[in-house]
């Protein structure tokens, strides 16, 4: 009889267990179930006997097979979490691929899922747990607490209370020792453990690292979840680690459907429980706690989703609500699972917290490298500083970058708890006014195609924006406020961007200093914005304020007046007094060559504005004499294919088209076109006008059924990008029902000019010559005894 038998022996002899009992064809003992329990009250009193003996020996294949497994007792699984009553996912893929790398027969039964906060790994350890158990209900499976060193070692020698090993008197390091050799023996039989929550690497660290007292045996596994990469690292081979991804579109939708089909909640719309899945972007623990406030609150998609887009507050409420089918022990509320991250981080990297806290103030959508604070220094220690900092976030999967780590990425629900982390700390301010700053100086000063800037300002648009949702600058920051709320408006003005030039504009004129030289220069920016966008009477309302102010500061002659005075022009011939405009533009023309020469960018303007003037008012041969000179001067002075160029030549074109040379203007209109859409792409308002101009000279050559196809294109566009009741829409929809009415579409021809004539007459009066131009059509429909003439440029 081995050694061990007969230890075994003496610790039973006051049982009624017949010693030595059967022995199956694997040499193991066959106990009844009452057997089973008798040992198990005779180990509880002799523990200390058996720690001995499994000291002193090391016992092979003492498993006691009952007829009933001793596994199918509450004992089998430790310190478990409960399956949530739904809320259920089935990530198979995920889990098969757990499976296959720890079921592999070579030895390697360590295994790391890392993630995000909330993104799932508990969940999908939790459920690998039950399968296993399902599977193979003879094996033990422990689950411990890694949060901290005390919460491990708590549970890790629970164990041995649990599966009544050893004395609970025995010494704590006796204990400790003791039950990693019994796990690591046959004598533990299949076990799993999984170790939820090992974020903090410090754990690893020190005299007896938590990783040393995770046991290895080819009969046991172990899953470690962790927010931190580089735990995982230090913990499982590269193969065996997982990152937990988001949901995908199928497990999302099913997800959020258990909990609306559980209470029948109303509203279950496929397009909105998708919106909102994209808003959550498919983070299980965020869903969980959607789908479960809907639940109880009986709420539909379409209600919760209004709430959610309400402001910042509404979301930090919703996904912070703790319902009754968001588990405390597991399912922690959305934004607050991350504040547990960021503390960790605080603590660890101290720069990677700066770095966090900046990228939560801006947009969370990629922000360049060189925007972050301090990574502009030539500093050696500082340079390795921001690598050591970036791959930290990287690691808790707070950001994503790209490959050259120049560009980088955070998950929205976390950006929105990084502002309610500072907020609760007193740090947002701080943060704000360092993002305000850093874009500040960071955005080109002079916005500007021909210059190649508008990809950078195209880069940093987005952050200008989050910038501008917080609150009111305080007054020592509002000089920079404006100043960027002015750059901003301009780049968003070349960018056809129209409405957001507009807020900026005005948010750079309030934020300025009054009856200053700059606030002034702020207004006429705000007032040209709406101009663009159709507003004139409000535009020559500021306009007129400033002269007074500037005439009052500077004198008749001031470069600034001239400005003024051009503007005013500008707003009066929009509004279709083009007499008084032409007027107008021949002073400040006729000033701007005196004072300021024939090459200067305003004289060209200037030369610009008279030869639209004259056309307008069917002055062609003088029209195309100013047109000329400003295509000369500028190719001149800016180049065959700038920005401005391009401007007079379609000036030239639109002139030379209204005295009938159409080949010679499409030509010039293809050039136009062209570099148009080389520098502003497809939809921008110029190549627009371009096209609009084109499909007027096809007219003419008779093409109407191709002029047609490209308006109502051109009017779908507009009716996006700048609104039904913009000039330039109104422009188009005038000139699409002069082409339907000339291939004899009466009917719709008539329905479009009436709407437009509403429009018009709503926006610019009885009076006004576009008004005047869809009431002539409007006639010649009422008459059809008449041939239509071709639709005019209306740009």
């Amino acid at each position: 009889m081995m050694l061990g038998q007969k230890a075994m022996q003496n610790i039973l002899k006051d049982s009624s267990v017949i010693f030595p009992p059967q022995i199956d064809r694997e040499g193991d003992w066959k106990l009844s179930t009452q057997q089973y329990d008798a040992i198990v009250t005779r180990i509880e009193e002799h523990g200390m006997s058996l720690a001995a003996v499994f000291q002193s020996l090391r016992i092979q294949n003492v498993t006691m097979n009952a007829q009933k497994s001793a596994v199918h007792d509450a004992r089998a699984m430790y310190n478990m979490p409960q399956r949530a009553s739904h809320g259920f996912i089935s990530r198979n893929e995920l889990l098969q691929n757990v499976s296959s790398k720890l079921e592999a027969a070579d030895g390697r039964n360590r295994l790391a899922l890392y993630g995000l906060g909330g993104i799932g790994k508990s969940y999908v350890a939790l459920e690998y747990a039950f399968r296993m158990h399902k599977r193979s209900p003879d094996a033990w499976i422990f689950w411990l607490n890694g949060t901290t060193e005390s919460t491990f070692l708590r549970d890790y020698t629970g164990i041995a209370g649990h599966a009544k090993l050893f004395n609970p008197d025995e010494s704590y390091v006796a204990c400790i020792d003791n039950l990693k050799e019994w796990l690591e023996s046959k004598q533990s039989r299949k076990w799993l453990m999984i170790v939820d929550n090992v974020d903090d690497d410090a754990l690893l660290e020190g005299n007896k690292p938590l990783i040393d007292m995770i046991p290895g045996n080819l009969d046991g596994s172990v899953i470690v979840t962790t927010r931190n990469k580089q735990v995982a690292v230090n913990i499982a081979p590269a193969r065996n680690i997982i990152q937990v991804p988001a949901l995908d579109g199928i497990e999302g939708l099913s997800l959020l459907d258990d909990f609306l089909r559980v209470n029948e909640t109303p509203g279950s719309d496929s397009v909105l429980a998708k919106e909102l899945l994209s808003l959550l972007e498919y983070q299980p623990l965020a869903i969980r706690c959607a789908g479960s406030f809907m639940c109880t609150h009986s709420l539909s998609i379409s209600s919760y989703l209004n709430l959610y887009k309400e402001s910042e507050q509404e979301k930090l409420r919703l996904l912070n609500s703790q319902t009754s089918s968001c588990r405390p022990s597991i399912l922690a509320p959305t934004v607050l699972t991350f504040m547990i991250s960021f503390d960790q981080i605080k603590n660890k990297d101290p720069l990677a917290a700066d770095l966090l806290s900046f990228m939560g103030c801006i947009s969370n959508r990629d922000i360049r490298r060189c925007l972050l604070p301090f990574d502009n220094t030539t500093n050696c220690t500082t340079k390795f500083g921001m690598a050591t900092a970036i791959g930290l976030l990287k690691a808790y999967s707070l950001i994503t970058a790209d490959p050259e780590d120049t560009r980088f990425h955070m998950h929205s629900l976390v950006h929105l708890g990084v502002r309610q982390w500072l907020r609760q700390n007193g740090r947002f301010d701080y943060w704000t006014r360092a993002a305000l700053l850093s874009l500040s100086e960071a955005f080109p000063s002079n916005p500007d195609i021909d210059l190649g800037n508008m990809p950078l300002c195209d880069d940093y648009m987005p952050h200008v924006e989050a910038i501008f949702t917080y609150e009111e600058a305080s007054k020592e920051d509002a000089s920079i406020k404006c100043s960027l709320a002015h750059k901003m408006s301009r780049y968003c003005r070349i960018r056809g961007r129209l409405e957001r030039a507009e807020k900026f504009a005005k948010v750079a004129a309030d934020l300025c200093s009054e009856n200053t030289p700059e606030f002034h220069v702020k207004l006429e920016a705000y007032a040209n914005v709406l101009r663009d966008n159709g507003k004139y009477s409000k535009a020559l309302q500021i306009e007129r304020r400033v002269l007074e102010d500037r005439l009052r500061m500077f004198g008749d002659n001031h470069k600034d007046i001239l400005s003024s005075r051009n503007n005013i022009a500008l707003s009066i011939q929009c509004s279709g007094d083009y007499q008084q405009a032409e007027e107008m533009h021949r002073f400040v023309l006729n000033q701007r060559r005196l004072t300021l020469g024939y090459d200067h960018q305003d004289t060209m303007s200037s030369l610009n504005n008279m030869a639209y003037v004259l056309q307008q008012q069917k002055k062609y041969s003088e029209a195309e004499q100013f047109a000329e000179e400003a295509v000369k001067a500028k190719r001149r002075v800016y180049g065959r294919n700038h920005s401005s160029t391009l401007q007079s030549m379609s000036s030239l074109a639109i002139v030379l088209q209204e005295r009938g040379e159409v080949d010679r203007a499409l030509a010039i209109h293809e050039k136009v076109l062209q570099g148009r859409e080389r520098t502003h792409g497809k939809n921008h308002p110029h190549v627009l006008r371009t096209i609009t101009n084109m499909i007027g000279a096809f007219v003419q050559q008779g093409h109407l059924e191709r002029s047609e196809s490209m308006a109502r294109d051109v009017l779908g566009t507009l009716s996006q990008i700048r609104g039904a009741n913009h000039p330039e829409f109104l422009a188009m929809q005038h000139n699409l029902a002069w082409i339907l009415f000339k291939l004899g579409k009466h009917e719709e021809s008539e329905a479009l000019a009436r709407e437009t004539l509403r429009s018009r007459k709503n926006i610019f009066g009885n009076s006004h010559p576009s008004t005047s131009s869809t009431q002539e059509l409007l006639d010649e429909l009422s008459r059809i005894d008449e041939q239509p003439m071709a639709p005019k440029s209306s740009m």
